[in-house]
């Protein structure tokens, strides 16, 4: 009866470092999509920036919301 006990216990703790591996995994692809995310912004801003004096102030307002909303 012990040593069902002691296994159940190693396999409960193989599945906990197996959860907070897959957790780190994940979290770093949340890091790189976040990171992808602002060079798209950044790129955005860039291209909004020099458009400016061609557009009227409520495009500019209508890109700042957008930007805000991604």
């Amino acid at each position: 009866r012990s040593l069902y006990l002691r296994n159940n216990r190693n396999i409960k703790k193989e599945f906990r470092d197996n959860k907070k591996q897959s957790e780190t995994t994940e979290s770093l692809n949340d890091q790189k999509i976040s990171v992808h995310n602002q060079g798209i912004k950044n790129l955005i801003l860039v291209v909004a920036y020099y458009l400016v004096p061609y557009f009227t102030y409520s495009h500019v307002i209508v890109c700042a919301i957008i930007v805000k909303m991604s």
